[in-house]
C-alpha cells in the first residue's frame, strides 16, 4: 500500500474512532512525516480590484529540510483560481522531479490532495 493511501486510511479510522493509531507527535500541521515523501505547502493570493494574483510553494523533506521554494505572479479571476494556479505550480514541479509528495494548501474546503 502506498504511503498516501495508508495515511488516508489511518485518518479515516481516526475520525471514526476505530484506530489506536494517532497522528505522530513528530507531525507537521497534522501530517505524519512519511519516510521518503515530501510535503509541499501551497498558497495563493488574489487582489479583487486589480485581478492580480500570486502563488507559490515550499517543498520539505519528511525531516522538515527545505528543498525548494517558488513564487510567481499571474492574473486570476477569483481567490479559488489563484489557489488553483499555485497548486498547479506545485503539481508541475512534483511531476517534473518525479517526487512523491503530499500537497497541502489553505482552502479548507479543498482539503488534502496527493500527487
Amino acid at each position: 500500500m502506498n504511503a498516501a493511501r495508508e495515511y488516508s486510511r489511518i485518518q479515516d479510522e481516526n475520525l471514526q474512532g476505530k484506530s489506536p493509531l494517532k497522528v505522530p507527535a513528530n507531525s507537521q500541521n497534522g501530517l505524519p512525516r512519511l519516510k521518503g515523501w515530501m510535503k509541499v505547502n501551497v498558497d495563493g493570493a488574489y487582489d479583487k480590484d486589480s485581478g492580480k494574483a500570486a502563488g507559490g510553494y515550499v517543498i520539505r523533506k519528511n525531516d522538515a529540510t527545505v528543498l525548494g521554494i517558488r513564487g510567481e505572479q499571474f492574473q486570476a479571476k477569483s481567490p479559488m483560481q489563484a489557489e488553483a494556479l499555485a497548486l498547479r505550480l506545485a503539481a508541475q514541479v512534483c511531476k517534473e522531479k518525479n517526487l512523491d509528495a503530499v500537497i497541502r494548501f489553505d482552502r479548507a474546503s479543498w482539503g488534502w490532495y496527493l500527487c
